[in-house]
Parts: structure tokens; C-alpha cells; sequence
């Protein structure tokens, strides 16, 4: 698929573009990619590298208006995204990343927070432009810019005078009706649970609506042998996380009894499209993919792991294929259970590996992780659990929201003990 060249910006600033409805529905969610960092940071140095990363990216100095067109997102060159700096550890930054920015002032800024012998620099950004991957991209190539600029490197302004593409320059021709239909109902539900044009009293945001948030990170030695199991048994990474996590939710109660799990993955079509689409071309240009497995407690992950990535190669291949359905026919196993009122339904994306950031003398990366919004309306009414993956320094991550009316700390907490015990156990079939 050929991106068409009415999206090739000519004009001077300030540039927009009107809002399609899938960004629109995300406007107000803001997500953030969080680098964890040991060592000391020039501050100076840092605020100059930000300053590039906006000239190279408008985007990052843009916000969204609303006019008689619709919301548009505009971006200007005297519109600078905001560089926040304290002193304070993680949880700092999680509760400062909560007081996200109004979407009509700004669409970005970058938070850094410092302690003792390292800190947390976040990147937060609106979903309506931005995803996990355009994120990672960002704080990579900040990270580059800063990298030299520590070296004494002279770096010039880069003004690049086009805007992110639409989602439908690269998904139009392969977004289903039905789900066309689903973001114009999601757009509707949207304006009545929506925000507003002012940013929540966090004071007034229920705690116990927020959901439960769970993280799991393996060690690089552990993320290898994973790979190995993998490759060994000839299924994927992803089918296989995706199938820890349906064991871990479908859990030990009545061991016997054969439940439908259902996984949406969502699919990122960068690298599908012709010519493919680079992480920071366009966001949003994911499609679902739906895969069914019926198990007992005591399922056999390789044969899960086979029947998913059957079932999501099917998928993938008819939407880029011939365009037909989006939700694959399940497999005889799954087919069985469909008629089982018990069933289990969660929702994964995957970042993929996130390639290796530059280091800087002085400085060490620890970390780097996907930190979602907890408090828009949206996420705190989700119907169902959601998870992104995620390798980085070679170690796998797996970010879990768990939605607090239909699970209990305690159930989370046992989810995300099988799903890394199983992950473990999966990594050491590779010595078997």
C-alpha cells in the first residue's frame, strides 16, 4: 500500500490536520514511555535535546483545537512542550504523570525526576497521536541527540515541516466496517464519559476505580532461553505469552472443566504495508485479531502456544490478504467450548523489541517501561484486562491493567505469579 502525497506537507507553520474519529476517541488519554536511569544527567544539555527532537518531530509541539471543521491537531514553532524537572523516585512520576496536560495547551512534555545515584525520565504524550512504539522512538532518538551533545557533537536545527499521517493513510483499506461501526459508537459513548476541556481534579478521581496495575520483567538470561524454547518448538514469543496469560486466567478452579479464552492482539501494521511505515510516520495503525483456545487448568503451553499462532497467522494473512473477517474461525478445541457461558476475553499489544539505546558516558539505562493513563473514564470502565509486551536490554516485560470491578488484588497478583512461573517453566523446555 502507497501512502498517498496529499499528506506531504508544503506549507510553513503553523501545520495541521483535522482529527480522524479513532484519535479523536484517544485525545485525552495520555500515555507515557519511562527510562529508569543510574548515574547523573546534564540538565542543561537535556533541555537542548529536547528542543531538537521538537524541531525534527512538530508533532511534540503541537495541541488539538476545535473549529467548525472538527478537532484538528495544529502545530507551531512558538508552542515549546513543557520540560518538567524534580527531585523524587518512581512513584513520584506515577503520580505525576496522573496530572496530565490539557489536550488544547499541549499533546507532550518530558518529566525527569532525580534521586540519589540515577532517576525516571517519562516521555507522556496524548494517545491521539502518539502509541508505545512512536514513544520508544522518541526517547531513543532523544537519548541519541543527548548522547552527542554530552560529546561535544554541534547539532543543528532540523526543521521538518510535516505532521504524523493519519491512521486511515495506512489501515483505510483494511479496517472492517464492523469496526469502523465499533469507533463510531466508541466516539458517541466517548462524548458522555469524556473529560472535557479541563484536566480531572485527581482529588476527585475514585481510587477505587483505578485499576490494578501488574508488571512482569524477566532477566536477560531467562528472556534468552525463552527464545530458544521458542524457536525449538517452531510457535512465537507473542502466541506464547499470550498463552501464559490465558492459563493464568482461566486459573486452578475446577480443573476439569474446559473454558474459552479469547485474546485480542493488536496487530501493528507499520511493518506490514508497502512501503512500510516508520514507528514515528503515523500512530494508532493497529488492527484486532482475535484467537480462541479452549482449556482445562492443566493445558499444555507448546500446544496452546501452536494453536495460537495458527489461529493469529490466519488472521493477519486474510486482513492483509483478502480483506475478509476480521475474527479468524476458531479451532476445533475452541469450536467445542463456544457454547460454554464460561469464557475469559483480554486484550495484548506488543511493542516488540525496543532497539538498544545509545549510552552515554556516566550514565547506565536500567529500565524502560510503557506507563498507561489510570484515570480517564475509558480505562478505569474497561470491560476486560489488557496487557502490552514489551523487550528491552534483552529482558521481556510484560505490563498488565487488571479493571477493579471484576478482579481483586489478591487474584492479580496470583495472575501474575503463574504468568511468570509458566514463562520460567516455558524457558527451561529449551534444556529438555
Amino acid at each position: 500500500m502507497h501512502l498517498p502525497d496529499k499528506f506531504e506537507w508544503k506549507s510553513a507553520a503553523p501545520l495541521k490536520r483535522n482529527l480522524e474519529p479513532i484519535e479523536i476517541l484517544w485525545k485525552e488519554i495520555y500515555i507515557a514511555a519511562v527510562l529508569k536511569y543510574t548515574g547523573d544527567l546534564r540538565i542543561e544539555i537535556l533541555e537542548h535535546a529536547f528542543k531538537l527532537l521538537q524541531s525534527r518531530h512538530k508533532v511534540l509541539q503541537g495541541a488539538i483545537r476545535y473549529d467548525e471543521t472538527g478537532y484538528l491537531v495544529e502545530a507551531s514553532t512558538e508552542n515549546f512542550a513543557e520540560f518538567s524537572h524534580f527531585y523524587g523516585d518512581e512513584v513520584d512520576v506515577k503520580l505525576e504523570l496522573r496530572s496530565r496536560p490539557n489536550y488544547q495547551d499541549a499533546l507532550c512534555r518530558l518529566i525527569l525526576a532525580e534521586y540519589g545515584g540515577g532517576g525516571c525520565l517519562a516521555l507522556q504524550g496524548s494517545h491521539a497521536v502518539f502509541d508505545s512504539s512512536f514513544l520508544f522512538a522518541m526517547l531513543s532518538e532523544l537519548w541519541e541527540l543527548y548522547a552527542d551533545l554530552n560529546d561535544g557533537r554541534e547539532i543543528r536545527y532540523d526543521v521538518r515541516k510535516h505532521l504524523p499521517l493519519p491512521p486511515s493513510s495506512a489501515l483505510g483499506a483494511i479496517w472492517t466496517h464492523d469496526e469502523l461501526d465499533e469507533i463510531e459508537k466508541a466516539l458517541r459513548r466517548h462524548e458522555k464519559l469524556s473529560l472535557g476541556l479541563t484536566p480531572p481534579d485527581l482529588n476527585s478521581v475514585v481510587p477505587d476505580l483505578i485499576p490494578y496495575n501488574s508488571r512482569i520483567r524477566l532477566t536477560p538470561e531467562k528472556t534468552s532461553q525463552l527464545r530458544d524454547s521458542v524457536r525449538k518448538l517452531g510457535t512465537s514469543l507473542h502466541a506464547i505469552i499470550c498463552g501464559v496469560i490465558s492459563v493464568a486466567l482461566r486459573g486452578q478452579e475446577n480443573p476439569s472443566e474446559m473454558i474459552r479464552v479469547v485474546c485480542t492482539t493488536m496487530v501493528d501494521a507499520r511493518s506490514r504495508l508497502t512501503p512500510p511505515l516508520g514507528a514515528t510516520d503515523t500512530a494508532n495503525v493497529n488492527f484486532p485479531v482475535k484467537s480462541a483456545v479452549a482449556i482445562d487448568a492443566n493445558a499444555d503451553l507448546a500446544k496452546i502456544g501452536h494453536e495460537t499462532k495458527a489461529q493469529l497467522e490466519s488472521g493477519i494473512l486474510k486482513r492483509l490478504g483478502t480483506l475478509g473477517d476480521a475474527i479468524c474461525t476458531p479451532t476445533t478445541e475452541a469450536d467445542l467450548a463456544a457454547d460454554n457461558p464460561k469464557s475469559i476475553e483480554f486484550l495484548i499489544g506488543n511493542a516488540g523489541i525496543v532497539r538498544m539505546f545509545r549510552h552515554p558516558d556516566g550514565v547506565t539505562l536500567e529500565d524502560l517501561r510503557l506507563m498507561n493513563d489510570v484515570i480517564h473514564p475509558f480505562v478505569t470502565d474497561m470491560a476486560m484486562p489488557q496487557f502490552i509486551a514489551s523487550t528491552f536490554n534483552e529482558q521481556l516485560a510484560i505490563e498488565g491493567l487488571f479493571p477493579r470491578r471484576l478482579y481483586q488484588e489478591a487474584k492479580v497478583d496470583e495472575i501474575s505469579h503463574s504468568i511468570s512461573a509458566n514463562l520460567e517453566k516455558f524457558a527451561s523446555l529449551r534444556n529438555t
